[in-house]
């Protein structure tokens, strides 16, 4: 085990790729064995596509990092998520699968674009659906921070079920 990080090397990505990517949970995930996604050093990055759903889902997921800053422990916003789909969709998902919470995500240092009135959520956490009523059940200690969302009905969107352990 260990951390992975997948460093973005090229400036667009999107027209071959078949969405949502989803990160489904995987043994051995703690804080120390975590899972990155970012742009190498000195790459500003858009991934473009088109879902009804999102173009990134965090499926029960832990320990997974979506940073668009391309400096470590950097603030820029150099990673755009472009989501050009229609219907009522998200740009980013963290969803609970069941009873198994997304928990301790970071979502950071992004810029999230939806289509317009199509797109609900720029970073939503809930349950499996993207909606305004998807109640998640044990999603805990996830963290968004420094996230433009541009184009959504709601920027940033967390619930829980009240009898399945609240979003934290």
């Amino acid at each position: 085990g260990g951390a992975v990080r997948f460093l973005m090397t090229d400036a667009n990505y999107g027209p071959l790729e078949t969405f949502p990517i989803t990160i489904q949970s995987y043994s051995g995930a703690s804080a120390s064995n975590t899972f990155t996604l970012r742009p190498a050093s000195g790459n500003v990055v858009t991934l473009t596509g088109s879902s009804t759903q999102a173009l990134i889902v965090l499926s029960g997921s832990d320990y997974v990092a979506l940073d668009g800053s391309n400096l470590v422990g950097g603030s820029s916003r150099d990673w755009t998520l472009d989501n050009q789909g229609a219907g009522s969709n998200a740009v980013i998902w963290i969803g609970s699968n069941g009873s198994n919470g997304a928990t301790n995500n970071t979502v950071r240092n992004l810029r999230v674009r939806g289509s317009g009135a199509g797109t609900l959520v720029g970073v939503g956490i809930g349950g499996p659906t993207v909606s305004l009523t998807s109640n998640g059940n044990n999603n805990a200690a996830n963290r968004i921070e420094n996230v433009r969302a541009e184009r959504a009905q709601v920027g940033l969107y967390t619930s829980g079920s009240p009898a399945g352990g609240k979003a934290t």
